[in-house]
């Protein structure tokens, strides 16, 4: 009967593994097993070792497995591998990870989220300690998994490798997997020149213990508003996401330029091209659908629509600023550490709301379509955002 499950490990210290492997001998279940070998650091990273040993395997599932890593009962693997076979293609399995909670009395150290580590896994030699907070048995939904063992279906892994760029050393390349399995988008920084931590791998420490926590609750307003705007900000939202269908491939998008094009006066008296970046062009044909030209100006032009912010004192660009629903986001793809905002815009999108510490965004052109982005709040990025006064359009409405 063929194999079902591979188990990968990148290796430093071949004693280490060795005891992996004589733990795996035991199993009574058939597996195949790849061994990275770093002992004279060939690879950079954990992220190059990974994906070259995930470009090996030829089985339905993969395990990630640290070299010191031992299992502990002859059907552990077989046990893993029957609750993998429950999971979906997308899903992630891992024998520890964390959940929204808080243990009563313990202090939490500066910037921690609240979250509780549930772990069957026990570390030490000799006298084993717990390295949890809390057992559980069976399978648990959670916000982040431990490196130390997870993985999941080898499809997945193939066409969503692990990412060498922003996971270029050997830490949180297994946080960075749950968030992109979460639908969270991470962009990659260049590293500072100091030791510095990038504040995207902050943002990363602190989401692995929230973002299912907030994938729970729905994208929203951080602050109290009116109903009334509140509504306004929503109908622009909405009127956004009814072109998400919307796609360069099938000459859908050209209804929305279509639009801009026959709404006068035609900004810069230019008739948008069908093979034009469009996304500027995107945000303008929803003010125009929902009738609200004078706060969220028409352009074709991301820097030109700054400008037009700027002429109505509704630009803002606090690197601290949280955006409300409705509010137009901007970005400056070009943007180096340690970032100044003052680049050259380049792309646009239309706030759907926030979770901190991230928004969520919908975008023409995205990808050549109307697609969602989520990104940390803050980063490095985004160039600023223009304020369309919502309160001014419904200021005599509760």
């Amino acid at each position: 009967m063929k194999n079902k499950i591979t188990i990968v490990c990148c290796y430093n210290d071949r004693k280490q593994y060795e005891r992996l492997q004589a733990s795996l001998a035991k199993q009574n279940t058939g597996y195949e097993l790849i061994g990275m070998d770093n002992c004279h650091g060939q690879y950079a990273s954990c992220s190059l070792a990974l994906n070259a040993a995930t470009a090996r395997v030829e089985t339905e599932y993969v395990i990630y497995a640290h070299q010191d890593v031992e299992l502990p009962k002859e059907d552990t693997l077989a046990s893993f591998a029957g609750y993998l076979a429950q999971t979906g293609e997308a899903d992630l399995l891992g024998v520890a990870g964390i959940v929204p909670g808080a243990i009563p009395g313990r202090k939490k150290r500066f910037g921690e989220a609240e979250g509780i580590v549930l772990s069957g896994v026990q570390h030490g030699e000799g006298e084993l300690a717990a390295a949890g907070e809390q057992t559980f048995s069976g399978m648990r939904a959670c916000d982040s998994l431990d490196e130390c063992f997870f993985g999941g279906h080898t499809a997945h892994f193939k066409k969503n490798p692990f990412d060498e760029k922003l996971c270029d050393n050997w830490h949180l390349y297994g946080v960075e997997r749950c968030l992109v399995a979460g639908g969270f988008d991470v962009f990659t920084k260049s590293k500072p020149k100091s030791g510095t931590i990038l504040p995207i791998l902050v943002l990363l420490l602190f989401a692995a213990a929230i973002a299912a926590h907030y994938a729970l609750e729905p994208w929203g307003f951080y602050r109290k508003i009116s109903g009334s705007e509140a509504a306004l900000r929503m109908q622009v939202v909405q009127t956004a996401e009814s072109y998400l269908s919307c796609r360069e491939s099938d000459g859908s998008h050209e209804a929305i330029i279509d639009l801009y094009n026959a709404h006068e006066p035609l900004a810069q008296n230019y008739t948008v091209q069908y093979t034009d970046s469009w996304c500027a062009t995107f945000v303008s044909a929803v003010s125009i659908r929902c009738g609200l030209t004078d706060i969220i100006p028409t352009e074709c032009s991301c820097e030109r629509l700054i400008d037009l912010f700027g002429e109505l004192d509704c630009w803002q660009e606090d690197d601290n600023f949280t955006p409300l629903t409705g509010d137009i986001i901007f970005y400056d793809w070009d943007e180096k550490w340690p970032g100044d905002c003052t680049g050259w815009a380049d792309h646009v999108g239309i706030v759907v709301g926030t979770k901190w510490p991230f928004v969520k965004v919908i975008e023409g052109n995205r990808d050549d379509a109307v697609a969602y982005r989520v990104i940390p709040l803050g980063e490095i990025h985004i160039r600023g955002y223009g304020l369309p006064d919502y309160a001014a359009m419904t200021e005599n409405t509760p």
